[in-house]
């Protein structure tokens, strides 16, 4: 089954993008919708099954002032290893990229239809050995015949051996399978974020940045510590307010890359993702002295686990 990507436009409708059927898409130019707006919010969302989900958004903030209307913003959308990815352009100058994962839209039902069925089938089984099993010991112990004489009245008769044979001198009763104990598990939700930091126009990792991160991932659950879990990975990459907006724009998301690279290689857990360079559009401070600080990739992991109790 396909699905397609689209864009909210005019807040109340959605434009359809990419579709996953044929790999096509389709160009969709946005403007602003007032005099001198200086921000525009694009929306992202994806359809499948009828079911339409919110993605996420991006701001374009800094838009030069000209009337409604006059601005040009592009997208150029991609998709690849069900991983959404997109280029914004203002009048042609790439100011935005990014990525978002798309697993947890495009899972399949049928594994899950298919554990459901079989754990039926199991409790089924157990239920059938449990009942059949006393039946099969009953039938199997001998009854006096009604026409036969009682051992009161017929000194000759013979005695009826019994079913058990029990050599320790007293009666047992039969014992009974017990049930294996049920497996408990226990819900668990993690929050947890991360700066790392960068020398002057460098996407780099330095020494110290890549020292942080390992302390953060020893921080994280590793594959042994649940038996099953959803997470997601949102890693935003910025930088300080010098030289070009295209330049800014893709240090930033070189530099979220990298962090990137680094976790999908030393954490290995499976994330949905979300990758992006935000530029110099939403600093930590604007002192001069303080534009280091402005130099950093923020990363924000949200994960639900199962855990044995």
């Amino acid at each position: 089954m396909g699905f397609l990507l689209g864009v909210e436009i005019d807040n109340s409708r959605v434009v359809w993008i990419w579709d996953s059927e044929h790999s096509s898409t389709r160009p969709i130019k946005l403007t602003t919708v007032s005099e001198n707006q200086n921000k525009a919010e694009i929306k992202f969302y994806l359809k499948k099954d009828g079911s339409r989900y919110y993605l996420m958004s991006e701001s374009i903030t800094d838009l030069p002032a000209m009337h409604a209307g006059e601005p040009s913003i592009n997208i150029k959308p991609r998709v690849s290893d069900k991983t959404f990815h997109y280029d914004i352009l203002l009048n042609g100058k790439r100011v935005r990229s990014g990525s978002h994962g798309l697993r947890k839209y495009l899972r399949s039902k049928a594994p899950f239809i298919t554990a459901a069925v079989s754990a039926a089938v199991i409790i089924l089984i157990l239920l059938a050995v449990f009942l059949f099993i006393p039946m099969l010991r009953s039938s199997g112990k001998t009854q006096p015949a009604a026409n036969t004489p009682s051992a009161a009245n017929t000194p000759t008769a013979r005695e009826t051996p019994p079913v058990n044979i029990i050599t320790s001198g007293s009666a047992e009763s039969p014992e009974v399978e017990e049930s294996p104990p049920e497996t408990v598990f226990i819900e668990s939700e993690i929050t947890d974020r991360h700066a790392v930091y960068f020398k002057p126009d460098s996407a780099e990792l330095t020494a110290d940045a890549i020292s942080g991160l390992r302390d953060f991932i020893g921080k994280l659950p590793g594959e042994g510590d649940f038996e099953e879990a959803e997470f997601e990975l949102e890693i935003r990459g910025h930088c300080a307010k010098y030289g070009t907006e295209e330049g800014r724009a893709e240090l930033s998301r070189d530099r979220a890359l990298n962090v990137y690279s680094f976790l999908k290689s030393d954490w290995n857990i499976e994330a949905d993702s979300f990758v992006s360079g935000a530029g110099a559009a939403e600093p930590v401070s604007l002192r001069r002295d303080e534009q280091h600080l402005n130099r950093r990739v923020d990363i924000n992991i949200k994960g639900n686990l199962k855990l044995k109790e």
